[in-house]
């Protein structure tokens, strides 16, 4: 069996993969399949806060059930490290701890903010291309 690949998923990758389905949700759902998605509560409560927006019409059911089948497989860390690197953006920085405390490879995501550090401490950060050719080659 190969190893598994231990991501973080940014939240506005999981928003795409919800709303549309493109990419990033073939990506998600491969990952969660094959690999080990690692969240945070920061995560789960910023994808729940996108949609308290009235611009999306979401019923709170689909978001519920999208992130109740996520969770069962994705493992959830709480992180403890409080690392700043990207000072304008708090959201951007419970990713990275998130990442720290879960050991993981890699962070999937498209801020640009993030994609320009392209890196912290082990952690690759790349965007949902990347990030397919990554688990394509993996196997």
């Amino acid at each position: 069996m190969h190893n598994l690949l231990r991501v973080v998923v940014d939240t506005n990758v999981f928003v795409s993969a919800f709303l549309a389905h493109g990419k990033p949700a073939e990506l998600i759902v491969k990952l969660l399949k094959d690999h080990e998605v690692i969240l945070s509560n920061a995560i789960v409560d910023e994808f729940k806060e996108v949609f308290l927006d009235e611009e999306f019409n979401v019923k709170n059911a689909d978001i519920e059930r999208f992130l109740a089948n996520t969770l069962r497989k994705a493992k959830l860390v709480k992180p403890r490290s409080h690392y700043r690197i990207v000072s304008q953006d708090p959201d951007d920085n419970a990713i990275v701890n998130t990442a720290c405390k879960g050991k993981a490879n890699y962070i999937v995501t498209g801020d640009k903010d993030l994609l320009k550090i392209r890196a912290f401490k082990r952690t690759e950060i790349v965007s949902v291309t990347e990030m397919m050719k990554i688990v394509e080659e993996h196997h």
